[in-house]
């Protein structure tokens, strides 16, 4: 997330792009673990901890381990949903965590 057009009233980053980079994030890495054709995640839960102020760009961290994938598929595919957190650290350009995120989504098969 730039800096440049996200700048709040006291000159750091607004915490509504901080929580918009979270949130969005976790949609490219569903797509890219499962696809776009069999399955559905919806957040359910976002929280955000707002740990150091930003002023400079901020990336996101995100990961899901591969035995946690296939856990979220079998149980979607068994059950017709599956419910697991995502944790994510948005740190600046220094390597600093500026804020940490934890949302719970819930897994749904797409329907045809």
């Amino acid at each position: 997330m730039p800096l440049e057009g996200n700048i709040n009233h006291i000159g750091t980053m607004y915490a509504g792009a901080l929580f918009s980079s979270a949130e969005f994030s976790g949609g490219p890495l569903m797509l890219a673990t499962y696809g776009t054709t069999r399955f559905i995640p919806i957040v359910t839960s976002p929280d955000m901890e707002f740990v150091k102020a930003a002023r400079t760009d901020v990336r996101i961290e995100l990961s899901l381990a591969a035995d946690d994938a296939e856990r979220i598929e079998h149980e979607t595919l068994a059950g017709g949903q599956a419910k697991f957190d995502l944790l994510g650290e948005l740190v600046n350009d220094a390597g600093d965590t500026v804020a940490r995120s934890h949302a719970r989504y819930q897994m749904r098969p797409r329907r045809k």
